[in-house]
């Protein structure tokens, strides 16, 4: 009997291609395999590392806003006592500005380098700081300013006479008084003992009358009884003192004059003139019609050598008032007053 066998040479190699194609296929599919969870570990890197460098940029921004704050002179700089004696003040007038130009600059740039550093979510996610409470004890909304214009309800006379009439408050001394000290202060009291104050002001005298003059009162505390004012600075715009301006302190030895600057040419004191003050801390600085008149540095340095020269302990004020004075035969007019909290 003829037998057949059906596993002949070509059926073999036929089976061994057939393995080789499974052992490629299985190949194939572990590298896919590999090759994706390398794509999602990478990916999951980059995420990671873009998270951590946007954390980075709202640090970076925040620690530079919070450097970039205003310039305020030092206590120990006495170079403002070029005041005293009518010479006008100098010394550290450029290397205020320039402090203050710094912290603005700094905070800036610190800002934007820190949020394009980190990323979008870094630059843009840092939170603006609280706004501060001015005068009264109810903060303003966010976003609002600082500043508060001053109107009727915010003045009292306290001394003399006086007009007090919208946002313009004017002494009103009658004919027949030769002699009279107004006195208008802020109610209710301000909240800080700094302040920045700015109004129009202009000083009223009878014809064929010179000299006199009109003044702001500065952390003041009046007394209501005596209607004086026994503690307080004033920057006066003094006619009588020689055409000039006029930082004086107020205390139990009467009134002492600190510092003295005089008039710029030309500028006349009968006619509506810008008056700004900043009392932040130990400093003082007065600006007529944008142009610095009067700085002094440190007023407890000052006032302390003032009184080791008179012979006499100097009290520095630090009552929470303000407000307009005039005396003798000299009136004031001062309008569209705002004041703000610069310390807040």
């Amino acid at each position: 009997m003829l037998r057949i066998d059906r596993t002949t040479p070509s059926d073999q190699g036929a089976s061994t291609v057939e393995y080789g194609i499974v052992i490629a296929s299985i190949a194939a599919l572990i590298l896919a395999g590999v090759v994706a969870v390398g794509r999602q570990a990478s990916a999951g890197v980059g995420e990671a590392g873009a998270t951590l460098g946007a954390s980075s940029g709202q640090l970076d921004a925040t620690a530079a806003a919070t450097t970039g704050q205003p310039f305020v002179a030092p206590a120990a700089d006495t170079s403002g006592h070029q005041g005293t004696g009518g010479g006008s003040t100098g010394g550290s007038v450029e290397s205020g500005t320039q402090a203050a130009g710094g912290g603005t600059t700094g905070g800036t740039t610190g800002g934007t380098t820190g949020g394009t550093t980190g990323g979008t979510t870094g630059g843009s996610t840092s939170e603006p700081s609280a706004p501060s409470t001015a005068l009264g004890s109810e903060a303003p909304s966010a976003g609002a300013s600082r500043t508060r214009a001053l109107s009727a309800a915010d003045w009292s006379v306290l001394s003399g006479s006086a007009l007090i009439n919208g946002t313009t408050v004017e002494t009103t001394r009658a004919a027949n008084v030769t002699w009279q000290n107004t006195s208008v202060m802020s109610t209710p009291p301000w909240t800080s003992p700094d302040i920045a104050l700015t109004s129009t002001m202009r000083l009223v005298l009878p014809p064929n009358v010179t000299g006199f003059g009109y003044g702001l009162w500065l952390r003041a505390t009046p007394n209501t009884s005596t209607r004086t004012v026994p503690s307080a600075y004033s920057f006066q715009v003094d006619p009588g003192t020689g055409n000039r301006f006029v930082l004086k302190l107020w205390d139990t030895n009467g009134e002492t004059t600190l510092a003295m600057a005089n008039f710029p040419a030309g500028f006349d004191p009968l006619v509506d003139n810008e008056v700004s003050v900043r009392l932040v801390g130990d400093t003082f600085v007065a600006l007529v019609n944008g142009t610095e008149a009067l700085r002094v540095n440190s007023l407890a340095v000052l006032a302390g050598a003032k009184g080791q020269t008179l012979n006499k302990t100097l009290v520095l004020p630090t009552g929470t008032q303000f407000g307009l004075r005039a005396w003798q035969k000299a009136d004031a007019v001062m309008s569209g007053t705002t004041v703000e909290d610069p310390s807040a």
